[in-house]
């Protein structure tokens, strides 16, 4: 506290307004004949109703804003001091003390000071959010008000904390859902899967033989797999029926072989008796009655299922006998050799004996 003395001036507002009203008053910033920037509060002294005189306190306001520089809410928030004038009474930067409010939201501040509501300022150059809260002392009959600058870290960490505490329970509650998915299908998909795929590949390569393993479920996979069952299954009948067909073929094709062997064989045979009688018959003809000729010809053959041995090494026939024989015929009177005898004086008994088959 510091004592002095000035002179009263009558119009200044400490001493004017207390006389006007009769009531306690805050005064609007100014300076001291000491050049002191204050804010005086004066109250009325009453006697009987009546005023008196009055009783002041004098605020130094450099004093006010170093206190209130000391405040710094949300981490770097600022706290500030407007008079009912609409003057700054604090502020960080010294110049703009006693200066009118000219920043964003003049309007706002202007209104704020005459209802005594609060207000909100944004747009301001740096982001920040300005509260405006508008208060009275008791019994002063004045309103200031506290302006309070909010930086935007103040709104946008939480939100951003929220988002990546969000961002990071999702990625994690994703990674364990991938992580189940992936299990998952490897064990209900990939690996019923890579067993018909090998079963299939099987099949490409002509293996038909094995069977595709089922696994007992009525769903998409267990279809698929009894499907393909069955067309491994046609296909393995498949080419067993023509594995048959192809034995069936060769059975047919060397049976073929075997009965145009044996006919070529007979005919070889025919065509040799039929020389060999022609040959007897020629010398016969010529008047060789001597000739006494027993050819054997024996034929086998396999027809009707009889089966017998056959010296020729070509053919296997059924056995059958074929006798020759030509015998002259002289009367018993004619005494002289037979061959001397005329050829019309003598007939011919032939015995010609012989099966064929086929």
């Amino acid at each position: 506290m510091e004592f002095s003395t000035w002179t009263i001036k009558p119009e200044d507002e400490y001493y004017s307004g207390v006389l006007k009203s009769g009531k306690a008053i805050i005064t609007s910033p100014y300076l001291t004949n000491m050049k002191k920037l204050v804010t005086s509060v004066s109250v009325p002294v009453k006697l009987d109703g009546k005023v008196v005189g009055m009783a002041g306190v004098d605020i130094k306001l450099d004093d006010l804003t170093a206190s209130l520089a000391q405040m710094k809410p949300f981490e770097g928030g600022s706290v500030m001091l407007l008079a009912s004038n609409g003057k700054w009474l604090t502020h960080p930067n010294k110049d703009n003390l006693m200066k009118d409010y000219a920043d964003v939201g003049a309007a706002d501040v202007k209104q704020s000071l005459a209802d005594g509501k609060m207000r909100v300022v944004t747009g301001l150059p740096d982001g920040s959010v300005r509260l405006i809260y508008p208060f009275t002392a008791s019994g002063m009959n004045t309103t200031w008000a506290t302006v309070l600058d909010v930086p935007p870290a103040v709104f946008s960490a939480p939100v951003w904390q929220q988002v990546y505490n969000t961002l990071l329970g999702g990625v994690l509650i994703l990674a364990v859902t991938l992580g189940v998915i992936l299990l998952a299908s490897q064990m209900l998909i990939k690996k019923p899967l890579t067993a018909v795929l090998g079963a299939v590949r099987k099949m490409a390569d002509g293996n038909y033989k094995d069977q595709i393993t089922q696994t007992g479920k009525k769903d998409e996979l267990g279809s698929l797999t009894a499907a393909l069952e069955k067309f491994r299954f046609a296909l393995a009948r498949g080419e067993e029926m023509q594995a048959e067909q192809e034995q069936l073929g060769q059975q047919i094709e060397t049976e073929r072989k075997r009965q145009s062997d044996l006919d070529n064989a007979k005919a070889e045979d025919l065509h040799h008796f039929v020389e060999l009688v022609q040959s007897r018959f020629n010398v016969l003809a010529a008047g060789d009655l001597t000739v006494r000729r027993t050819s054997v010809l024996r034929l086998n053959s396999t027809q009707s299922g009889r089966t017998s041995s056959l010296p020729s090494p070509l053919l296997k026939k059924r056995s059958a006998t074929s006798h020759v024989q030509f015998t002259p015929f002289v009367p018993a009177s004619v005494k002289s050799p037979p061959h001397l005898l005329p050829r019309q004086a003598f007939s011919f008994s032939d015995t010609i004996s012989s099966e064929f088959r086929g």
